[in-house]
């Protein structure tokens, strides 16, 4: 016996296992009323609904993606149903579907579902459908007749006798196609002249013309599938194993594609495409192949019933002239800062106590449109620990890698939805392996054990959390954390390969107090001071000043103009600083130019009784009402709408003035508290 005789009985041996293995899980699987369908499902197509289907018929496992296997299933499935055994799961599978999966019937004259009646000529497919259709979608490749039976000029061929005239085009295709990608590679456009045109089946070629070794002349070692296209919509597919091999040099590959509704009207010119669909790995050897795509001949029927074929050999080919890509050639990620990325604040942390944990810092990872599927696994976040409030450079010599467990009580990453903890990376001798004593900085190692996937032009947030230590003996008020990361020191997975994505991410600074306040807007106004002059203007801010702290705090009385509105910062003790730091600035956020002399400013309390010699009380768990008022002289100056807005406040454990040493910023973010604009004159 030849082993090509051998190969086919094994192949049949196959085939029928799938069937008998296909149909069999169906009847011990899902029941029909678990799947609705809404389309028609066939090989290449993908989604739930296929998934509902697969599972329904026993394929495992449920992919979504409609391949052989489901073929052979849904095959089985409609051959027991008395639907064509086709593989294409449409109207008829559908309504055989809904309807309970009658029984085997067939119409008069026909004892199987192939060929035609005897007695009524019609398809032994379907009762009704037109000769040479077997289910009510397209057109009959006999006669043009439309499939559904319709008899209005929409859906049946209009004219006489009609025949397609040709022309050439390379608008929208493709010379190189990605591993697992699909493009258009070869295309012409067919005008129906004199009837509307059915067109049927299109035969096309396919030949390795740069075949030389050690690359492959075999079409399934790059083409998965070749399909063809009307315009935007595929009208017909084939399998790339479905192909004939005539040997040659090179050898050539053909294969007859069937389409379906592919109707160009009298008059109209239709533009078809040939696409390959590649296969998901390609070896290296094979990547610059020149494949020539032709298309060899094409029949149609027109108005008259008459079936035409036209021979286009050699007229219509193109040339993959660069080959075939890496799936991981256009792979990219890069690294953003996030919108929910929070302002530089003081995180309240406790004397005695574990901290409650805090946002530090929020990203993303932007995946490109081009790219295939990311997997992350090990993403590193560096946490740089400070001890000076307004300069990061000085580190204090205690902040080494035995204090930053001291300090830092846990790192959290939030990845999507998933919150993922982060651990201090260290080698065997104890000490810190990244860790830099000049800037302080530490490493945290998220591992994404459950392989984390983003898609091609999708976003992944990521939120960095921590909590902090008691800070009694561990490390002083005003220890200032930030949190970065840097797509060149991680690792994540391609399609084929591992890369390193682009970009960093760095949080702003934020500090770490025992004594903090927490200040909010409660009211705002801006009016006209006096209201017959425009140059002048009075803005208000009524403060909620909340002390959640564990002692009672301090508000210095006065405020200081900020002038750097594009990055205000909190205002400092011991730089002639008060209690409160202010900006006036545009609705951009620049700020408003004008010397001391020409604003006046007052800070006052609700209740008097919490004014004390140089600041105001806020005891332990009370909220205070401070009113911020600022009037503002333009007359001389530029013309402009401007609005107020606080940015800073420090405060102190004792009665003292906003000069004094030991005072401590606040854990506020102050973006929001601000008046409305008010347009000032000159």
């Amino acid at each position: 016996m030849s082993n090509l005789l051998k190969s086919k009985i094994l192949l049949g041996i196959m085939i029928v296992a799938v069937v008998v293995v296909a149909f069999a899980g169906f009847t011990n699987s899902a029941k029909a009323s678990d799947c609705t369908f809404t389309r028609s499902m066939y090989y290449g197509v993908s989604g739930t609904d296929v998934g509902c289907l697969q599972t329904a018929l026993g394929v495992s496992p449920a992919s979504n993606w409609f391949g052989n296997l489901t073929k052979a299933a849904v095959m089985a499935w409609q051959a027991s149903h008395g639907v064509p055994a086709t593989g294409y799961f449409g109207d008829m599978s559908r309504a055989a579907w809904t309807g309970g999966m009658p029984s085997t019937s067939y119409p008069a004259g026909c004892t199987s579902s192939s060929g035609y009646s005897t007695t009524t000529g019609m398809s032994c497919a379907s009762s009704g459908l037109p000769a040479g259709c077997t289910s009510t979608t397209g057109y009959s490749p006999t006669t043009g007749a439309s499939c559904s039976g319709s008899s209005s000029s929409s859906s049946t061929l209009s004219g006489g006798a009609g025949t397609l005239d040709y022309s050439a085009t390379t608008a929208g295709l493709e010379d190189t196609i990605k591993e697992g990608a699909t493009e258009k590679v070869l295309a012409f456009k067919a005008e129906a002249d004199g009837s509307d045109i059915a067109v049927t089946s299109l035969k096309v070629e396919l030949q390795n013309d740069g075949y030389a070794a050690p690359s492959s002349e075999k079409l399934t070692n790059y083409v998965d599938s070749v399909s063809v296209w009307m315009g935007d919509k595929k009208v017909g597919s084939a399998d790339a194993s479905d192909f004939s091999r005539n040997s040659g040099t090179p050898d050539e590959f053909t294969k007859t594609i069937s389409l379906s509704n592919a109707i160009i009207k009298d008059g109209v010119k239709a533009t078809f495409y040939v696409a390959l669909t590649a296969v998901d790995t390609i070896d290296t050897d094979n990547m610059d192949a020149d494949w020539t795509v032709d298309a060899q001949d094409i029949r149609f029927n027109d108005a008259t019933g008459a079936i035409i074929s036209d021979d286009l050999s050699g007229d219509y080919s193109q040339t993959l002239t660069n080959g075939f890509e890496d799936a991981s050639s256009d792979d990219d990620v890069n690294i953003k800062t996030w919108s929910t990325n929070p302002a530089a604040s003081t995180f309240q942390v406790k004397t005695s106590d574990t901290s409650d944990e805090v946002l530090v810092g929020a990203f993303k990872f932007d995946v490109g449109d081009n790219s295939s599927d990311v997997t992350f696994d090990e993403i590193p976040v560096y946490i740089e620990v400070g001890v000076n409030a307004t300069d990061n450079s000085s580190v204090s010599d205690a902040v080494d890698y035995a204090s930053v467990e001291n300090i830092i009580d846990s790192v959290k990453v939030k990845i999507g939805d998933t919150m993922y903890d982060a651990d201090l990376a260290d080698n065997d001798a104890g000490t810190h392996t990244d860790f830099n004593g000049a800037t302080g900085s530490a490493e945290y190692i998220v591992t994404v054990d459950d392989g984390t996937t983003v898609s091609a032009g999708e976003d992944l947030e990521a939120k960095v959390y921590m909590t902090f230590n008691d800070q009694d003996t561990h490390y002083d008020s005003g220890t200032t954390i930030v949190a970065s990361v840097v797509g060149a020191d991680m690792t994540v997975e391609g399609a084929d390969n591992e890369f390193n994505p682009d970009g960093s991410f760095t949080s702003k600074t934020h500090t770490l107090a025992v004594a903090s306040l927490n200040i909010a807007k409660y009211s705002a106004t801006q009016v006209y001071s006096p209201t017959d002059q425009t140059a002048i203007a009075k803005y208000t801010l009524v403060l909620n000043v909340t002390n959640d702290s564990e002692d009672d705090l301090y508000l210095p009385f006065g405020a200081i103009a900020n002038s750097n509105a594009t990055a205000p910062g909190p205002v400092v003790a011991g730089d002639d600083a008060e209690g409160l730091s202010f900006v006036l600035e545009d609705s951009s956020g620049v700020a408003y130019a004008t010397a001391d002399d020409d604003m006046s400013i007052a800070v006052e309390a609700d209740d008097a009784d919490i004014e004390g010699t140089s600041a105001f009380l806020i005891a332990n768990g009370t909220t205070e009402k401070i009113t911020l008022t600022v009037t503002v002289d333009n007359t001389g100056h530029t013309a402009g709408s401007y609005r107020l807005r606080v940015t800073g406040a420090i405060s102190g454990t004792d009665d003292a003035d906003g000069t004094d040493a030991g005072a401590t910023n606040v854990a506020q973010s102050f973006s929001t508290v601000r008046t409305n604009t008010l347009a000032l004159t000159v």
